[in-house]
């Protein structure tokens, strides 16, 4: 069964939305923030579902969670969704669920006054998902998570024309380290219909993307470099058995 591999969505579902565990949103840490004041009302997020591989694009469907408004509920129309209740000028975390493609969660995000847009879920087919695992060669432990991004260059994101969106020759580091035998795992760009993982090359190609396998929970700083160049660093929050993306424009992006 493909979902031996990892956590069944309905009980990552059950974790993220209890709260329970490594602290909850809003308190992760001294994550730095722009200078905000707080709104009397909430606001609202807005964003669009992609599907990573050839047969990528927009994603119809599935159930959105946020994590700080659990009454904020999400209405998708085709791809894109609107959700409400949103706190400004504090963090959040979005989870996306559906059946047929890998749970995913996004990186911490931090609402401004004026609500947040263009926060992407970026996940992959369960057939696509047994393919990355099987070439890594890989047993992903339940009780820890995946962690990917992307390193997008100034302006470029899953939203702009150009596919090929990411940096090449960048390198990622992750804070508090991780065991080497998680990654970094950059990906490898063949083509537009070939981009894989592969645990060999050490920096990032013009794809942008890396993975880390078999995190402990617990906040994470996620950190582009590349001479002469300025990134902007992606926080993420790791749960046991969830997928975490953060995917651009709010991942590792030039700055």
């Amino acid at each position: 069964m493909r979902r031996a591999h990892f956590v069944a969505p309905s009980l990552a579902l059950v974790l993220l939305a209890s709260g329970c565990g490594d602290g909850g949103p809003g308190s992760h840490g001294p994550i730095p923030h722009p200078a905000c004041s707080p709104a009397a009302a909430p606001v609202s997020m807005t964003g669009d579902i992609f599907i990573f591989g050839p047969t990528g694009g927009p994603w119809n469907g599935g159930a959105i969670t946020a994590l700080d408004a659990p009454g904020g509920g999400a209405t998708l129309v085709d791809s894109g969704f609107t959700i409400g209740g949103m706190t400004p000028c504090a963090e959040q975390v979005l989870f996306l669920d559906h059946p047929d493609v890998l749970p995913v969660q996004t990186g911490i995000l931090f609402v401004p006054e004026a609500g947040l847009e263009q926060v992407s879920f970026q996940t992959v087919t369960w057939d696509f998902y047994d393919m990355f695992v099987s070439l890594l060669g890989v047993t992903i432990d339940p009780d820890l998570c995946l962690i990917a991004s992307t390193v997008t260059r100034r302006g470029a994101s899953l939203y702009t024309a150009d596919a090929n969106h990411g940096m090449a020759g960048a390198t990622v580091t992750i804070d508090p380290p991780v065991a080497a035998s998680s990654g970094p795992i950059y990906f490898h760009w063949y083509s537009d219909a070939a981009v894989l993982p592969d645990p060999y090359i050490t920096e990032t190609t013009i794809d942008g993307g890396v993975l880390f396998v078999n995190v402990a929970p617990g906040t994470y700083r996620l950190d582009g470099h590349k001479d002469g160049v300025s990134f902007r660093p992606a926080w993420v929050w790791c749960r046991p058995g969830v997928f975490i993306n953060a995917s651009p424009p709010h991942g590792i992006q030039e700055e």
